[in-house]
């Protein structure tokens, strides 16, 4: 198994814990979501800066991410998150992570 395998299968395994961890946590979801997408924002901020990311794929993550906060937006329309909303939120997020993991450690690129 290769170094980036290990690395992205991690992150995976890292994300649900998370998840399954911050469950129980007593802080609302509204506050987790927020805290995870001012997250996602910063790190792709920091691919354009560090060189990770071209600008075209900054472009599609930030489509991506646009896409996710609209959704919140929308859910949080009627002023609150029930369990099916927020692992809706929270699936979308974590695509975007691996996504985003993706694109600025892309092997093929280095």
């Amino acid at each position: 198994m290769k170094f980036y395998d290990i690395v992205r299968k991690t992150i995976t395994v890292l994300i649900f814990t998370y998840i399954n961890t911050v469950s129980t946590i007593t802080y609302a979801a509204e506050d987790q979501i927020q805290l995870r997408l001012n997250k996602q924002s910063q790190d792709i901020d920091k691919g354009i800066t560090l060189g990770q990311l071209t600008p075209k794929e900054r472009a599609l993550l930030k489509k991506e991410h646009t896409r996710i906060k609209v959704t919140y937006n929308k859910i949080l329309s009627d002023n609150k998150v029930d369990s099916t909303e927020k692992a809706k939120i929270l699936k979308m997020l974590n695509k975007n992570s691996l996504k985003i993991f993706d694109l600025r450690y892309n092997k093929d690129r280095k």
